[in-house]
């Protein structure tokens, strides 16, 4: 089993990528042409993918956790020699499989960037869009929202891992705003969930990006307080139909803007930007090229709060006692469990007194 950590740009190196996911999943999904450096691949010695599940399995928080404490020469070695390589370092982006002892490994990476470079955000994605080990989601995100104090983001519905890749690739490009800086705009209380849409491929073949606006829910925006948005591949001239309209816009971003803040209202901080080159690439076996995509962050209190409480209404179902040895056996004590619930239930609390504020 392996992990990637690595610079997303070859040239400027300004911001990172860390993938947190079994090799296997690496293999099948990850596949590109981006030419790696050999110091960021780290194998987690002693454990599998698949094969030997059931010998060794890498499930829970705690592994995690103890993973980075045996192996931490290792991945301090990586993670200096890349962090040195960087000339203008901006933030973090941190793709965490929350459903194994990923979820483990990500806080303990989280924490040793928070404290090598404490003025620079990481942003944390997620992965797998059913959580089906409450704890491991519920320990990730306490520790995003009380210590790195940033939102974790999550895909509230199910789409392959390809499109999620290009999703979280794109949906920070041509950002004018510095990314310190737009965290705070998205979403000034961190506790909060933030949310990743995307629609890969966008289809304009027989219709406008403005029929579009008109007649569909753009990415299923709940009345949310802050988006940031980027469009891809949409020419001026799929922007309307001239014929019927005479509008008083050149680009995609601009026709976006002026939707969102009249749909919106002034509450809603909008950030978009349009690239209109078609991307040419492939990821997998899969061919991207000149599509038309448009990705999006957004803040939505309701979303948010729902996600939180339900998590909430899960752990009030768990019992320590019900748990397995392995969690007691990697130093996940009682103690540890009663002040996850506790946090939870901060967290909830005060989700839901923000939303019912707005």
């Amino acid at each position: 089993m392996k992990i990637r950590i690595c610079p997303l740009q070859k040239i400027r190196r300004s911001k990172f990528f860390v993938a947190l996911f079994s090799n296997h999943f690496g293999q099948k999904n990850l596949n590109s042409r981006t030419n790696f450096h050999r110091k960021s691949l780290i194998p987690l010695v002693g454990f599998w993918h698949q094969e030997n599940v059931e010998e060794n399995p890498f499930e829970i928080f705690p592994v995690g956790e103890q993973t980075f404490k045996t192996m931490f020469d290792e991945f301090e070695t990586s993670l200096h020699f890349l962090l040195e390589s960087s000339d203008s370092l901006q933030s973090f982006r941190c793709l965490f499989d929350v459903n194994s002892s990923f979820s483990g490994l990500f806080t303990s990476i989280q924490t040793y960037l928070m404290d090598e470079c404490p003025k620079r955000p990481i942003w944390s994605f997620a992965a797998e869009n059913s959580v089906s080990s409450t704890l491991n989601f519920a320990l990730a995100l306490t520790t995003s929202s009380f210590h790195n104090e940033m939102p974790t983001i999550f895909s509230p519905t199910p789409f392959d891992p390809i499109r999620q890749a290009l999703a979280i690739q794109h949906v920070f490009f041509s950002c004018s705003t510095p990314l310190d800086i737009l965290v705070d705009n998205l979403c000034p209380q961190k506790n909060f969930l933030l949310k990743i849409s995307s629609k890969i491929p966008f289809e304009l073949e027989k219709t406008s990006f403005f029929q579009q606006l008109q007649t569909e829910e753009l990415l299923s925006f709940d009345d949310p307080i802050a988006v940031r948005c980027f469009v891809r591949g949409i020419d001026e001239n799929q922007l309307f139909n001239r014929s019927l309209h005479n509008l008083p816009f050149s680009t995609s971003a601009e026709l976006l803007s002026t939707f969102f803040n009249e749909k919106f209202g002034s509450k809603a901080f909008v950030s978009t930007s349009s690239w209109t080159d078609k991307f040419s690439g492939r990821l997998s076996n899969e061919n991207f090229d000149r599509i038309s995509l448009i990705t999006a962050l957004s803040n939505e209190p309701k979303f948010s709060a729902n996600l939180i409480e339900k998590l909430n209404e899960d752990l009030k179902k768990i019992h320590w006692k019900t748990l397995s040895k392995r969690w007691s056996e990697n130093e996940f004590d009682e103690q540890r469990f009663d002040e996850l619930i506790n946090d939870v239930q901060t967290l909830n609390e005060q989700s839901h007194q923000c939303f019912d504020q707005l």
